[in-house]
């Protein structure tokens, strides 16, 4: 009766481990899809939420959510989500040019120079052709004018990738 007992205690433990296993097989590519979706949402609603006070908050709140924006791609990059290492790179060199952007307009030099180094770091990542900070500087301008222009025709708030021609970008 012992073994009997002990037989079915094995099998039992071996039914439980093996159950465990497929489990564990299963959620971890369901966990790393699930990363990377998670990851992708937040882009999107932080990215509108960072415009949206870029355009309409005051000076200080909009350089609160542009910073918060960068560090929270840098929290994201961490994470080593491979799948969106362009989208990172693409936040990133776009939220620097809009700092780049701001600091221009406050007249503050030094501030915008190191803005615009970052983007220049991050632009051939991006594949963008031309990196100098003229190039840069027509290429954040083309943009808010056509997010600008873009929201005006639909009434809505664009897309963290309005547009990603090549016109826009070199």
């Amino acid at each position: 009766m012992k073994k009997i007992a002990t037989n079915v205690l094995c099998l039992l433990l071996g039914v439980i481990l093996g159950f465990g296993a497929v489990i564990l097989t299963w959620s971890i590519p369901l966990y790393r899809s699930m990363k990377v979706s998670m990851a992708d949402i937040y882009l999107s609603l932080f990215g509108t939420y960072t415009y949206v006070q870029y355009r309409e908050a005051g000076t200080t709140q909009a350089k609160v959510a542009l910073t918060t924006n960068l560090r929270a791609i840098e929290i994201l990059r961490a994470q080593h989500i491979q799948k969106l290492d362009a989208r990172f790179e693409f936040e990133t060199g776009l939220t620097d040019l809009r700092l780049y952007r701001m600091a221009t307009h406050a007249g503050n030099k030094n501030e915008a120079d190191e803005y615009m180094r970052d983007a220049q770091r991050e632009a051939p990542k991006l594949g963008w052709a031309d990196t100098s900070s003229a190039a840069l500087a027509r290429l954040i301008e083309a943009r808010e004018s056509k997010e600008l222009q873009t929201e005006k025709e639909t009434g809505q708030v664009p897309s963290a990738s309005v547009d990603k021609s090549p016109e826009v970008h070199n």
